[in-house]
């Protein structure tokens, strides 16, 4: 008998803390809010060759926030370059790890894709990225790495990107994607 009342005041008190956690999660819920992702859907091509400089970054990006695709005023693009390589050019006049704005595109450029949600056909050529950069053809080797980060602005003047976006529900979420030399 004495063992039935432990166990009872046991359960009242365990579904009394599982009651208060469901008050504390609701909060947190509530005081959320919902922001905007990008998706990396596919990418065609996201290599530069180091011998005659060439090649690109191709890819689709698929734009999502809880409003079917309307909260996007625009997507901002940076560039940064990272020069990784033990055997380096002469990359003295390039802007290493410095991020510099590539361009920015306005919602208006993004199309419908196949899942309801706006994309858009992202192209960065080699020379893009060497001029961004003030590289050139000599100043990359193997193994250096060009990254190119996203950044939506909303229109409530919301910011997301890489920083501050957190996210479930399976998505390939990519506000970065790395363009290697080889």
């Amino acid at each position: 008998m004495k063992f039935k009342a432990i166990y009872f005041l046991a359960l009242i008190m365990a579904l009394a803390s599982c009651d208060d956690d469901n008050v504390n999660l609701s909060s947190i819920t509530d005081s959320a809010s919902n922001g905007a992702v990008i998706e990396l859907v596919s990418t065609t091509n996201n290599t530069i060759s180091q011998e005659d400089a060439q090649g690109s970054l191709e890819a689709r990006l698929e734009y999502r926030d809880d409003e079917n695709g309307t909260l996007l005023e625009e997507m901002r693009v940076y560039v940064t370059y990272y020069d990784l390589s033990e055997m380096s050019g002469d990359s003295t006049e390039a802007l290493v790890e410095q991020e510099i704005l590539f361009e920015t595109i306005a919602a208006s450029n993004f199309t419908n894709g196949e899942n309801s949600f706006p994309v858009y056909d992202l192209t960065i050529t080699a020379d893009q990225f060497l001029n961004n950069t003030n590289n050139t053809s000599t100043s990359i080797a193997a193994g250096d790495i060009f990254t190119t980060r996203f950044e939506l602005l909303l229109t409530d003047g919301r910011v997301f990107t890489s920083t501050n976006t957190a996210v479930n529900g399976g998505l390939n979420i990519d506000f970065t994607i790395n363009t290697e030399v080889n």
